[in-house]
């Protein structure tokens, strides 16, 4: 379950079903200043990002550095993707995975 889309998976024991599918499930994303989504794949660090929401309501957001320092979904001594589908052998459309956007992330909707 990730509560705001993008962000590491928070495991739970029950979750309850709605028509949309699991409460709470990717129910919000994050904004950009111009008012873009942003993607796993443009701010690859959202892989150590964590959200979720307490009882009481709201939302509580945490991030972990990787050990050594490491960018999230980087390990040393590999390259990074390309952004081509392995099956189709053909770059997929879109930014390329091997450049992350370093703009701030400045909202949750």
């Amino acid at each position: 379950m990730r509560p705001v889309a993008a962000s590491r998976a928070v495991g739970r024991r029950w979750a309850v079903r709605e028509l949309r599918g699991p409460a709470g499930d990717r129910r919000r994303v994050l904004i950009d200043h111009g008012g873009k989504v942003v993607t796993r794949r443009r701010q690859p660090r959202l892989a150590k990002a964590a959200a979720e929401q307490p009882l009481g309501g709201g939302l509580r957001a945490s991030a972990h550095r990787s050990p050594g320092g490491h960018r999230a979904g980087r390990r040393p001594g590999r390259r990074p993707s390309r952004g081509r589908d392995p099956e189709a052998g053909t770059p997929r459309p879109g930014r390329d995975a091997g450049t992350p956007d370093r703009r701030p992330v400045v909202g949750v909707a």
